[in-house]
This record gives C-alpha cells, sequence and structure tokens, in this order.
C-alpha cells in the first residue's frame, strides 16, 4: 500500500498538526480557503486532497509534505480527554503558535513583505492608520 494513498494517515497527520497549532477547522478552512465539507471529508478519510492542497497545508503547518502523507515517526499524542484541565503551554510555544497565526494570513503578510520598501514615515502613517482603525472598532 502506498502511503501516498493512505487517506486515514493523511486525515490523522492533519488532525494532529490542526491539534498542534491549537486551531480549529473552522478557522483552518478559513485562512487557507478550503471549504468546510472538503476539509470534513479529508479528515473522515472519505476523500484524499489534490497535490497543491497538500502543499498548501504543509506551508501553512511549516511542515514538509512527507510529514502529512506518511506516517509518523513519533507516535501521534493522544486525544485530549474531557473534564481534565490541562496546563497551559510553555510562554514560547504560545508565542510560536501565535507568530505561525500571524505569518499564515494573507494581509498581515503583505504587510510584512511590502514593509522593507517603506521610508521611516510611510510606516509611522501606516502605524497611524491601524491605530485610528483599531479606535474605530472600539467605539
Amino acid at each position: 500500500m502506498s502511503a501516498l494513498g493512505n487517506k486515514e494517515i493523511m486525515a490523522r497527520n492533519i488532525k494532529r498538526y490542526m491539534q498542534k497549532m491549537g486551531i480549529s477547522r473552522k478557522d483552518f478552512c478559513e485562512r487557507l480557503g478550503f471549504a468546510y465539507s472538503t476539509v470534513t471529508d479529508w479528515l473522515n478519510a472519505e476523500k484524499y486532497p489534490r497535490i497543491d492542497k497538500i502543499e498548501m497545508m504543509a506551508n501553512f503547518f511549516g511542515i514538509s509534505k512527507a510529514d502529512l502523507v506518511e506516517p509518523p515517526t513519533s507516535p501521534a499524542p493522544p486525544e485530549p480527554q474531557k473534564n481534565i484541565e490541562t496546563p497551559p503551554a510553555p510562554k514560547e510555544d504560545r508565542e510560536h503558535k501565535h507568530l505561525q497565526n500571524l505569518l499564515s494570513d494573507p494581509h498581515l503578510r503583505r504587510i510584512l513583505e511590502s514593509s522593507g520598501q517603506l521610508n521611516e514615515s510611510s510606516l509611522q502613517e501606516v502605524q497611524n492608520f491601524i491605530d485610528f482603525q483599531l479606535g474605530k472598532k472600539k467605539q
């Protein structure tokens, strides 16, 4: 049996990396532009994603495509049990997840990529605009 064709392995790996990032199925779909029903089919091992979708997921998770399509080399983390309080992740893990989430946002990525082309005055104008928009939201 080819690892590339094993829908169950793919489903387990996607779930594992979503869990690692602490991202819900809804957020995952929204950030990558996938239909919720399509991701549900993948997670239920009913369908296998196309290679371009595998590449998008691998980039999003910061892993290789092989990490999604092959059995994990380490055992999968246990499913979280309900009614048991889990300790918070270490601060650097939370910060890393937050940074990954920020960098996966196409709008923020564009801002970061273009910031190197702006002078200090232009960057200050962008900051002032962001502050203005945030002030409008609070009202």
